[in-house]
């Protein structure tokens, strides 16, 4: 008999890939391309609940949440564009669903999800620090060839300062001093981990910290080390 196929792995499989392509897709150089995103990953994170038939439990403390949620709805039709605001909504309600169904997960599903984050970190990282030694002279001259008037590019671009992906340097650098964290608290989280994925972590912060440091954002690097301050009273 032909195998059963399972509809609730691939979509978790499908879900997976879409986090993982996340932080590639440029909000403000490819909007269309992240309004497709955005209703693919609704989709895909519909079908995983439904062919897992996964529940999504709310409790009293969701509900500073659903006030948000509702406020953004309704303030959206009292806007001057009703339409381009509830667009804009629309990626807080993206943002809320993933939430909300992150906390329908197990604690294996868990762990591949926190890897296939950290993955992408370690090729966006590995891509600043590429096109800090190697692209900015190609961006320059492109933008001197076709006549390319952007001050603010051409001033982080002269400065040097890495932003990989993202539409700026400090966009990389809050992407990242979120990883961080949770590259650290997996390294020194009480678990049995073999030798070898210690040193995949240990080899992924140094990576992630040379990014950061090269997208040269003083307010990221301040906040991140306040943070780790208090990191270890949170552990």
């Amino acid at each position: 008999m032909p195998k059963k196929i399972n509809i609730n792995h691939i979509a978790w499989r499908a879900l997976l890939f879409a986090i993982f392509l996340r932080p590639f897709i440029s909000s403000r150089a490819y909007p269309v391309l992240e309004l497709y995103y955005n209703i693919a990953l609704t989709l895909i994170g519909c079908i995983f609940l439904i062919s897992g038939e996964k529940k999504i439990n709310f409790d009293k403390g969701d509900l500073p949440i659903a006030l948000f949620l509702i406020s953004i709805v309704v303030s959206s039709f009292f806007s001057i564009q009703p339409l381009i605001s509830l667009g804009a909504s629309f990626k807080f309600i993206i943002f809320i669903f993933v939430f909300f169904l992150i906390r329908t997960l197990n604690d294996y599903e868990k762990k591949q999800l926190i890897f296939t984050i950290i993955a992408a970190s370690i090729i966006i990282s590995l891509l600043a620090i590429y096109q800090y030694l190697f692209g900015f002279r190609h961006v320059l001259d492109y933008l001197a060839k076709y006549k390319v008037d952007y001050p603010y590019a051409q001033e982080f671009l002269a400065r040097k300062r890495a932003f990989a992906t993202f539409f700026s340097p400090d966009m990389l650098a809050g992407y990242l001093i979120l990883i961080i964290p949770l590259v650290l608290g997996h390294l020194l989280k009480p678990e049995n981990k073999s030798r070898a994925t210690c040193y995949v972590l240990r080899a992924t912060l140094v990576i992630l910290f040379i990014s950061l440091f090269l997208t040269k954002s003083l307010g990221a690097i301040l906040s991140l080390f306040l943070g780790l301050l208090i990191f270890p009273i949170l552990s």
